[in-house]
């Protein structure tokens, strides 16, 4: 609904983990084309939480409940997930040399460094000499290939682009 839409958005916002738990699933005709369907239609609705889990669980039958722990228990991981800065770095030089971050009025915007400055949410810091050049697209390019090296799921992670002098 719209509501659970704007909860959804609030909960990203505030930087909070999530376990997207669907009930009642006892109700639904068994196999596997309805589960794919369902989890396709409830990411293309809610999109901005593609990094939560979602369970699918009955708790008349009790099929899908002892999941339920172990992925609160993998998001809360997550939530306090730390990077030391030189394997944090490292990351970043793969990442900015294989896809090269985008030229702004003929100018390349040269990334410095890149540390982490906070858990709960995991919030990344890059230094650049440009950061309000940056497309909202090469930002997506950089939370993705956080989100594959070192794996958040149910934790919403920040990113900040700030100038050498912290601008």
């Amino acid at each position: 609904t719209e509501q659970e839409a704007r909860l959804g958005q609030m909960i990203q916002a505030r930087g909070r983990a999530l376990v997207v738990v669907a009930n009642k699933w006892d109700l639904k005709v068994r196999g596997s084309a309805p589960r794919r369907e369902f989890l396709d239609q409830v990411r293309r609705r809610f999109p901005h939480l593609a990094w939560a889990d979602l369970l699918l669980m009955s708790a008349k039958t009790g099929r899908g409940c002892d999941k339920i722990w172990k992925a609160i228990e993998r998001a809360n991981e997550s939530h306090r997930m730390t990077v030391p800065t030189g394997q944090l770095n490292r990351w970043a030089r793969e990442v900015w040399d294989r896809y090269p971050p985008p030229m702004h009025k003929h100018r390349p915007v040269r990334f410095y460094y890149v540390t982490q400055t906070g858990t709960r949410p995991p919030t990344f810091q890059f230094f650049c000499n440009q950061p309000f050049a940056l497309s909202e697209s090469y930002k997506r390019y950089l939370l993705n290939q956080i989100r594959a090296s070192f794996p958040s799921p149910g934790s919403p992670i920040r990113l900040v682009f700030k100038d050498r002098a912290g601008a």
